[in-house]
């Protein structure tokens, strides 16, 4: 699917190091559909997206919203990692008007699960936030993302403060969340 763009830890599954040569031909290849930075202060693109249970679900449901939008798959070890990192932020921050979106990559990815799978490892998780199952022309939209987790957070007004890639900790994220509270 993809050449190796980096090397993750046998032991924890996080990115330890970078292979910038295939990094190089990789974008070659993929030209102006792929964007790995220059995200913060650019608008929301706008998307459109199924839930797991088949509801619609689009951008415009964040309007006036500052979210987290949480890119993942099934059986990605960060995502494992930081999976009840977000549950718990979710629970405290969603009364406060923070909205948490998960966006699923496993039919693009084109892994053999099943939303009933997902869900379950949702449940297990503690996960009861809203997610969706990525399309391709969404993950486009979003500068075909190739690394997971990958975090958007998303300001009131619809611009991107914050882009993460890969496991980020508690503190960060934190940190992230109070500070755009305190930007409104």
């Amino acid at each position: 699917r993809v050449p190796p763009l980096f090397e993750r830890s046998p032991e924890t599954g996080e990115i330890r190091s970078l292979n910038l040569d295939n990094i190089d031909l990789f974008l070659a290849q993929r030209g102006s559909r792929i964007k790995i930075t220059g995200w913060e202060g650019e608008p929301l693109p706008e998307f459109s997206l199924q839930t797991l249970d088949g509801r619609l679900f689009s951008h415009e449901s964040l309007k006036g919203s500052n979210a987290l939008l949480y890119f993942w798959f099934t059986g990605c070890p960060p995502c494992k990692k930081i999976a009840p990192i977000l549950a718990e932020l979710s629970a405290a921050y969603r009364p406060r008007g923070f909205k948490f979106v998960g966006i699923n990559a496993d039919d693009v990815l084109e892994l053999e699960t099943s939303n009933a799978s997902r869900q379950a490892y949702l449940s297990k998780e503690g996960i009861d936030f809203v997610n969706l199952n990525l399309n391709r022309e969404v993950r486009e939209k979003f500068g075909s993302i190739n690394v997971y987790p990958t975090l958007f957070f998303v300001r009131k007004d619809g611009t991107i403060y914050r882009h993460y890639v890969n496991f980020q900790s508690r503190e960060r994220l934190v940190e992230t969340i109070e500070t755009m509270s305190a930007m409104n």
